[in-house]
């Protein structure tokens, strides 16, 4: 039976570590950015308004608890729908969590609860008083997160997280300094009768006037199911989705996104973000600096006698030992069941934003291949009306130049001069001198004629006076010549043709 205990311990360890490995950081203010100046400022608030009753080794003791109660697991209780009074995936809401010295006894840092806050105080332990009740300022900071009391968890960061906390953990520091403009406008301590009240007002509050990531309504809806109270959206413009906070006065509530036509909230929405700032941290301050004073009151009437001093929750101890042991595979059950359940809804939704985005994503890629397609079809077609607008220019100026070619010369054209030509090329062979040609006139055999000057009046000269003429002179016998007659009349030279 032991063997079967200690196996059963082991495998519930193993989720567990397992478990806490993988939601090393769930939804919350970032505990060193976030938690520590707020504490900080609720301190400095109080001070302010109660005569600085706060010393500063208290006021570390309450930021160091603030810190230590991110401890994990402890934050799978941080969350309060007031809506349907539950906290995440079935675990104690942070109103039940804050009272719960049995639960918490089960959890790393032990209990760390109001009663015990008290009780530490009444024994004269003040720093850890103070350090318990940083534990609870913790869970008052977180309910001013929207995402705290919407019911919108955000544990796997790699994957999904809340746009308004991860903003918040990169602040300056100088956006903390808020108690003394609070002051300085006359705003005190939010006075309440009990630690359940700040529980209640501050979760409405944030749940009803903000929305959380994952609760922005949809394009139809003005305010998002399960949660009819509000935020309304009541105006819409191509920039921003308005509402109005409890003073009716205009707030960002989230980003118009005009590609998916609806609200969202991103990371880089700072203008948003900062609209939800100036409102939420200011109350995590009223109402925390609040929770001191009621702890100091109720303190008082106790000693007084006005007011029964809680009780303490006390482990049992059987057979020599805590009964922790029970309690820790109860809360290891529960807390690996919340976990799958977690693990199982969150896979779900992020299946269907993937499918989306890469829907999304096809489609973009086709319009920008289809946009890219018809570029380059009208550069292809530019190009070639432009290539063949630059070829018919350079035919043209071909044209051109052929044109002057075949044209005559200017001194061609001055009246007498010869016409220089080229000699269309003939079959039959040329003589080579004029005196290889069979001569149309019969060669005197005494002085030669003289050469006729090459002028316009050469071809009006008529034959000198001392050629005698044909009919007075009888036509010696030609000599005879070695080569065969020519069967053709002979090819007359240049100038005769240009005498004749």
């Amino acid at each position: 039976m032991l063997k079967k205990f200690l196996i059963f311990t082991f495998l519930f360890l193993v989720l567990f570590l397992g478990f806490v490995l993988l939601f090393n950081e769930v939804l919350s203010y970032s505990f060193q950015k976030t938690h520590s100046p707020l504490t900080e400022e609720i301190a400095k608030f109080y001070n302010l308004n109660y005569n600085s009753d706060l010393t500063p080794k208290q006021i570390k003791e309450l930021t160091r608890g603030s810190i230590d109660e991110d401890t994990p697991p402890r934050w799978i209780n941080h969350f309060y729908d007031h809506i349907s009074n539950q906290g995440w995936e079935g675990n104690l809401t942070s109103k039940q969590w804050a009272k719960a010295p049995k639960e918490q006894s089960a959890y790393h840092q032990g209990d760390r609860t109001w009663q015990k806050a008290i009780d530490y105080y009444l024994k004269g332990d003040k720093n850890q008083a103070y350090y318990t009740l940083g534990f609870i300022l913790h869970l008052i900071e977180d309910l001013s997160v929207p995402a705290h009391t919407r019911n919108d968890t955000h544990a796997l960061k790699e994957i999904d997280t809340d746009p308004y906390e991860e903003w918040a953990s990169n602040l300056p520091l100088n956006y903390y300094n808020l108690s003394q403009a609070l002051f300085k406008q006359g705003i005190k301590p939010k006075q309440l009768a009990n630690l359940d009240d700040y529980f209640d007002e501050l979760a409405i509050y944030s749940n009803r006037y903000f929305f959380s990531k994952d609760t922005v309504p949809e394009r139809e809806e003005k305010v998002f199911k399960g949660y009819p109270q509000g935020p309304e959206i009541i105006k819409i413009d191509i920039n921003y989705c308005y509402g109005k906070d409890e003073n009716k006065k205009e707030i960002k509530l989230a980003r118009f996104d005009l590609k998916d036509n609806k609200c969202v909230i991103g990371l880089e929405d700072h203008a948003i973000h900062l609209d939800y700032w100036n409102r939420l941290a200011p109350k995590a301050i009223i109402y925390g600096a609040g929770i001191i004073d009621l702890f100091h009151r109720e303190i008082e009437e106790i000693k007084k006698g006005e007011r029964v001093q809680p009780i303490v929750y006390r482990p049992p101890i059987i057979q020599g030992s805590l009964d922790k042991t029970q309690i820790i595979t109860s809360y290891l059950t529960k807390l690996s069941l919340g976990g799958i359940k977690y693990l199982t809804n969150e896979g779900t939704k992020h299946i269907h934003l993937s499918l989306n985005k890469i829907k999304d994503s096809i489609q973009e890629t086709l319009i920008q291949f289809q946009n890219l397609l018809s570029q380059s079809t009208n550069q292809i077609s530019s190009f070639f009306e432009e290539t063949q607008k630059k070829t018919d220019e350079l035919l043209s100026q071909v044209r051109v130049q052929i044109n002057l070619v075949n044209l005559p010369q200017k001194e061609d054209l001055v009246l007498g001069s010869k016409p220089s030509f080229t000699p269309t090329p003939s079959s039959e062979p040329k003589p080579n001198s004029i005196s290889e040609s069979k001569p149309e006139f019969p060669v005197l055999t005494s002085e030669p004629a003289p050469t006729p000057d090459p002028g316009p009046s050469a071809e009006r000269a008529s034959l000198p006076e001392s050629v005698p003429t044909p009919e007075s002179t009888p036509t010696p016998e030609p000599a005879p010549s070695s080569e065969p007659p020519s069967s053709s009349e002979p090819t007359p030279s240049p100038e005769e043709k240009l005498t004749s």
